[in-house]
């Protein structure tokens, strides 16, 4: 059970830091908004099911991503000023 929690913490700090640094790339004018939110939606992807796109955590399936509302924030967590 460790483990799992352990793998779970990387897998989150690990989109923290994607999503923090697309951010920053678009607050800076580096790239527009929408190309950095592409960026980052793939660079997630790829943790979520990996390179042969067998689930990593997450939705079973791909084609299922998003189906959750964005709603379901915990309360008092911050969203991040590009999304």
């Amino acid at each position: 059970m460790e483990q799992k929690k352990s793998a779970i913490s990387d897998l989150t700090q690990s989109v923290r830091e994607i999503l923090s640094f697309y951010d920053g790339q678009a607050k800076d004018g580096i790239v527009p908004v929408a190309v950095a939110k592409e960026l980052a939606v793939s660079q997630i992807r790829q943790l979520r099911y990996g390179p042969k796109g067998k689930t990593i955590s997450g939705s079973t399936t791909p084609g299922r991503d998003g189906d959750a509302p964005f709603s379901a924030r915990p309360r008092g967590a911050r969203r991040l000023g590009f999304l």
